[in-house]
């Protein structure tokens, strides 16, 4: 009679957390019986593969026995290189007397890759206060952004940064495109207000994304700055004449700026009102007397400048 010794058999197993990051770990309990040995004796042997590659075993921990479980268990950590995809795990027992027992498969784990993150930002006025959140239109600044990730350096990484005015839809009209500062670590986004954005709070938006396409989430900031409107100013008035008899006629020209859009024009007389609403203008029809003529204008946010004589 030929007696053989028993093999190991597994009764339980699991995997903590069948999906990680590259810098993530997971943990793979077994529990594993043996009719002649107890648990606490046996040899386990872990490995894995990786899209039906050859088996390996060097992101595995040694196997730990916990008495208080009656299990074992050991650590999956890949590198921060690892090979994403699904790992699969298999695991065998030997016992004191040498007898293997089948391979058992627990599962398989999906490492992932890991996505970046950003972590701060910061605005810079090119104006007299460098800390101002206040910028005229034309005014220009920096918004910094500073990014990180577990795989891939900061300067590797796509970042894109959006603006909205209110709750408008998202836009990149007056950023330019980041470059990255190596002495501060940081992207950088320059810009300049263009004489078309409305008055107003603006928000800003970054994302990131690494050279595997994996991106960070949307980080939306409120209130990054907030657009000034100067008032329209008249730089010049003048008239053709400042003698001249009923009837004949006598050319008014203006000359105005604003930093967005001159809209409206006007000219008053203080003994006929309003005489006109052109920035240049040629009549034939002021009454006798001595006039004192102004001229104002308005802008597109409908705010006037001084009156000027």
């Amino acid at each position: 009679i030929r007696v053989v010794s028993n093999e190991p058999v597994f009764v339980d197993s699991m995997i903590q957390d069948p999906m990680i990051h590259r810098d993530g770990i997971t943990m793979i309990l077994v529990t594993v019986e043996d009719v002649e040995d107890s648990s606490q004796d046996l040899n386990l042997e872990f490995q894995y593969s990786v899209e039906e590659d050859s088996w390996e075993d060097a992101y595995l921990s040694e196997p730990l026995y916990e008495p208080g479980l009656d299990q074992w268990s050991v650590e999956f950590d890949p590198v921060l290189s690892a090979q994403t995809g699904f790992y699969e795990i298999r695991v065998r027992a030997t016992d004191t007397d040498g007898t293997i027992s089948d391979w058992h498969s627990p599962g398989s784990i999906q490492v992932i890759n890991s996505p970046p993150e950003i972590i701060d930002s910061e605005l810079l006025n090119h104006g007299e206060d460098p800390f101002s959140t206040f910028f005229y239109r034309n005014g220009t600044g920096s918004f910094f952004v500073y990014v990180s990730d577990s795989e891939d350096s900061p300067d590797q990484l796509a970042v894109t940064v959006s603006h909205r005015f209110m709750e408008e839809p998202w836009e990149q009209s007056f950023l330019e495109e980041g470059t990255y500062d190596f002495s501060e670590s940081r992207w950088v986004f320059n810009f300049e207000i263009p004489s078309f954005a409305q008055e107003g709070e603006y928000d800003f938006r970054v994302l990131a994304e690494d050279l595997d396409g994996e991106q960070s989430q949307y980080l939306e900031i409120d209130n990054v700055l907030f657009v000034l409107n100067q008032p329209p100013v008249v730089l010049d008035a003048q008239a053709s004449e400042s003698l001249v008899n009923e009837g004949s006629s006598v050319t008014f020209t203006g000359e105005s700026y604003d930093d967005s859009l001159v809209i409206e024009h006007e000219w008053s007389s203080d003994l006929q009102g309003i005489i006109g609403n052109e920035p240049s203008m040629t009549m034939d029809w002021l009454m006798h007397g001595v006039h004192n003529i102004s001229y104002q204008v308005m802008d597109n946010d409908n705010i006037w400048s001084q009156s000027y004589s």
